[in-house]
């Protein structure tokens, strides 16, 4: 082939390349509107009902996959012109991933901020509200620059972020690495876990068990829990831990049933219920997920267990079991309300809020079928 004519198909395809990423954000249509829950739809997914607005299977495949659910439980779509292939929910909106590749910070006051593709998977936000990436990056609120963790390590891996900390790999080294700080603690590459408990403390597991680590110095005190092969939420004088630790301390001692424990900065654990519970599938500690089984909101906890969906009140340490007759498949919790996804007995995927303080149920009014939900941070 002639090496003119080389040259300008590779220029024709790169300006075809650049039009289409500039084409994806100008397509991109941001509605939030108060959203109390997002769900999302994922992509591939196709509606259950034929909509009369739409043209041809096309129009389709292009709608929208993420909606906001709002105080009155209606469902609207929250960002249309682009199909979005993964989602991460932060506390002033949500990181988004096109299929197209490109990566898209996405705000409540419906600004974004288009991300480099080489950033990574979210990997968490921290108190500050900084967010952070796999491969390294962070995004600083205060100024929304880009910036690279300053580390020693020749390819840093950020796994996960918790409170203002977060586990920092890589040459064959793990870290407890204190995002604001910059203080890093090696812990060991035993699976290590980390959850925080304080702007000074942590809880770690690495090779050497569990442990309350003081962030600041790298010194390690006992912990009244060993397994940390649960979901946790950080409190901010503390946290909430499902682990068998608890459902020990509440005389169950049944292989894979788990208690629901709050550990204090010193690492003493108190017990939250006196019953045992059996989780559905949990999201992946270390991999910033956000938690799929485990929630909290006001005097509530909620844990999605495999065939039902437990309430426990603050003060009450017996629980109560919500949503009977449903497989519940995704949850989340929001101002004392719980938003699901569920089959019913006939294999139907339906979604709805419970209202913790009046027990009503409300189902939502759409023709989609939705994959989870989620609140915001």
């Amino acid at each position: 082939m002639n090496k003119n004519l080389l040259l300008l198909l590779c220029c024709v395809q790169f300006l075809l390349i650049a039009c289409e990423k500039e084409d994806a954000a100008s397509k991109m249509k941001i509605k939030f509107s108060d959203p109390q829950a997002i769900i999302y739809k994922e992509a591939g997914a196709n509606s259950t009902a034929s909509n009369s607005t739409t043209t041809n299977a096309s129009q389709a495949d292009d709608a929208s996959k993420l909606f906001q659910i709002d105080k009155q439980g209606n469902v609207t779509a929250v960002i249309e012109g682009v199909d979005v292939s993964l989602v991460y929910p932060f506390s002033d909106g949500l990181i988004i991933y096109l299929s197209s590749g490109e990566i898209y910070s996405v705000y409540l006051d419906n600004s974004y901020l288009q991300l480099p593709s080489n950033v990574g998977d979210f990997s968490g936000e921290n108190d500050n509200g900084d967010l952070f990436f796999s491969n390294g990056y962070f995004l600083r609120k205060s100024s929304h620059a880009i910036e690279k963790v300053q580390t020693t390590l020749t390819m840093p891996y950020i796994q996960y972020v918790t409170g203002n900390f977060a586990i920092l790999s890589g040459d064959n080294i793990t870290q407890a690495f204190n995002t604001v700080s910059n203080e890093r603690f090696n812990i060991g590459n035993c699976s290590s876990q980390l959850v925080a408990l304080s702007r000074e403390r942590a809880l770690v597991k690495g090779c050497e068990g569990t442990s309350v680590m003081d962030m600041k110095t790298g010194s390690k005190s006992e912990a009244d829990i060993f397994t940390m092969n649960g979901e946790a939420i950080y409190t901010g004088n503390g946290a909430i831990v499902l682990t068998p630790e608890a459902a020990n301390m509440a005389n169950i001692y049944d292989q894979g049933v788990y208690g629901l424990g709050f550990i204090d900065t010193n690492g003493k654990m108190v017990l939250l219920s006196n019953e045992g519970f059996k989780p559905g599938s949990m999201s992946c500690m270390n991999c910033g997920e956000p938690n799929t089984v485990l929630f909290a909101s006001g005097n509530y906890y909620i844990v999605r267990e495999l065939d039902k969906v437990s309430v426990v009140r603050k003060g009450d340490i017996s629980k109560k079991v919500i949503l009977t007759g449903y497989n519940v498949t995704s949850v989340s919790i929001n101002n004392n309300k719980v938003y699901f996804i569920a089959e019913d007995k006939y294999g139907v995927r339906i979604a709805g809020v419970y209202n913790l303080l009046d027990n009503s149920t409300q189902m939502l009014e759409t023709q989609e079928e939705f994959d989870r939900v989620f609140t915001l941070k």
